[in-house]
């Protein structure tokens, strides 16, 4: 009993069962009235019109005051059950205690089915069977009472009791199971508009569960969505997270990749910085090696003046002095190379500097900087051998400088002892003679320089090549980062959609 009430205390299923039965009572309130003038009728026929005045009339009317102020509740089906049954015992009264006159109670019985509530049944059941005990008790007491025509007999009422009780139970039951129905089908809408608002937590009634078949078809349905729901929910949890994480990641991805291409370009543009200074290097070495090709051949000159200096004083004075003068542009242009080569050792240094930056940047790339690390490697090596050959070129040039001033002096020497010029003459051939062969040492020396320089250039050149393939796989690279991110950020957005579309559902175990 509390299981039915707390169903007829849900809105859905009360406003149902109060609807249907508000109906059946203005239907069988007509029925009502309709067995009452049929009792009229049949009472103007018999001359038996008592019963139906002093207890068919109020059975007509009280029903309907009931009804005007409570229609729909269990007070007016009650009232509705006594005042159709006390119809049919005024018939069977006016009738004479007829037995068709007593089919009037089945009637009513199945009448009152129209409730779907199986206690104005029952109660309809008890007043005919007080009605029957009563009026046989009565007829045997000898009062004027006709419930048979036969006269009073006690066995024919616990017949007819048991046709009705046989009977009023079948439709008690059928009642109960179509109330249950109702109920079911009352709370199968609920469910459904609720479902529809996106509220899954509605709890089945256990007692309509064993009845109805449509709900625990509604309950296993609820039970899958539930389910479902839940493994949407957090599966489209799981992509929100992974995607923002992979959205994370990419950006630091993407940003390390755009740090890469911005260092491979640095690096490339200050090979080919170092590409152009070997290149005037280059040029300049080759201007040194002229001019030292130049103070050979002078040199050359000045000792084949030496030997005519026994014919001409003057002209081997004079030549002297070209000697030393030849000898001050020959140290100018030592200087000068001198210079170059001490360029070409900064510049070989930081090319070492460079190098040796690029092989710790390729080592921070991993795996995608193992090749330019093998490259920036051998440009270290190159640089370190350049500084060697500059070093050995200074060494030769300080000596060639060397050389230059002891000839400057021997030519000083000359210019102050011309009067003894035939002596000295001897002594000035050997010294052009040293000369000229230092000259064309430093010349070949400067000329090994220069093509030294044109491998560090032509390397330079392929370093400078690999880079550019190196950042134009780094800028591939990031390109294709970019979309990547794009298309986290598009699966992040589904998610989120997703995730929104499934939280208007409202499910058990839900925060």
């Amino acid at each position: 009993m509390n299981a039915r009430a707390n169903l007829d205390d849900i809105p859905v299923i009360a406003d149902l069962l109060t609807t249907v039965r508000a109906t059946s009572d203005r239907i069988l309130l007509l029925v009502n009235t309709a067995y009452w003038v049929v009792t009229l009728v049949q009472s103007f026929i018999t001359g038996r019109m008592l019963a139906v005045w002093l207890v068919g009339l109020p059975a007509v009317i009280i029903p309907f005051l009931v009804a005007a102020r409570q229609r729909g509740s269990l007070t007016c089906r009650c009232v509705v059950a006594i005042a159709l049954m006390l119809q049919s015992t005024v018939s069977i009264a006016t009738s004479g205690g007829a037995i068709e006159a007593h089919f009037g109670v089945f009637v009513v019985l199945g009448l009152l089915l129209a409730y779907f509530d199986w206690r104005p049944i029952v109660l309809a059941a008890v007043v005919i069977a007080v009605h029957h005990l009563a009026l046989n008790f009565s007829a045997v007491l000898g009062m004027k009472l006709v419930l048979f025509q036969e006269g009073p007999s006690f066995t024919r009422v616990v017949i007819h009791a048991a046709y009705v009780v046989a009977e009023a139970g079948m439709l008690a039951w059928l009642a109960v199971r179509i109330e249950g129905a109702l109920k079911a089908s009352a709370f199968m809408g609920r469910f459904a508009a609720s479902a529809a608002q996106g509220d899954l937590t509605l709890t089945f009634p256990p007692d309509l569960l064993e009845i109805s078949p449509m709900l625990r078809s509604g309950q296993i349905m609820q039970t899958r969505m539930t389910q479902a729901l839940h493994a949407v929910q957090g599966t489209a949890g799981t992509v929100v997270d992974v995607a923002g994480a992979l959205s994370s990641d990419s950006a630091r991805l993407e940003a390390g990749v755009q740090s890469q291409v911005d260092e491979t370009a640095a690096m490339a543009e200050a090979l080919q910085q170092i590409n152009q200074g070997i290149a005037q290097v280059t040029r300049e070495a080759d201007a040194a090696s002229s001019a030292i090709l130049a103070a050979v051949e002078m040199a050359a000159a000045g000792e084949a003046a030496s030997v005519g200096v026994n014919e001409d004083l003057n002209a081997i004075s004079g030549t002297i002095n070209g000697v030393a003068q030849q000898i001050g542009v020959l140290k100018k242009s030592t200087d000068e190379a001198m210079a170059i080569v001490d360029l070409i050792k900064e510049i070989t240094e930081q090319t070492n500097l460079l190098a040796l930056n690029a092989a710790i940047e390729a080592a921070r790339a991993g795996e995608h900087g193992r090749g330019f690390a093998v490259v920036a490697d051998e440009v270290r090596k190159l640089a370190f051998k350049t500084t060697e050959a500059t070093v050995s070129i200074r060494d030769s040039m300080n000596a060639i400088a060397q050389s230059m001033d002891g000839t400057h002096d021997a030519v000083v020497s000359a210019l102050d002892k011309v009067r003894n010029g035939l002596e000295k003459s001897g002594t000035a051939r050997n010294t052009i003679a040293e000369m000229a062969q230092n000259t064309s040492s430093t010349e070949t020396t400067v000329r090994e320089m220069a093509a030294a320089l044109q491998v560090q250039s032509h390397s330079a050149t392929v370093v400078a090549q690999r880079l550019d393939r190196v950042a134009a796989q780094a800028h591939a690279a990031h390109q294709t980062l970019t979309e990547v991110a794009s298309l986290i950020q598009r699966l992040k957005q589904q998610a989120d959609d997703m995730n929104a579309h499934t939280r208007f559902f409202r499910i058990a175990g839900q925060a």
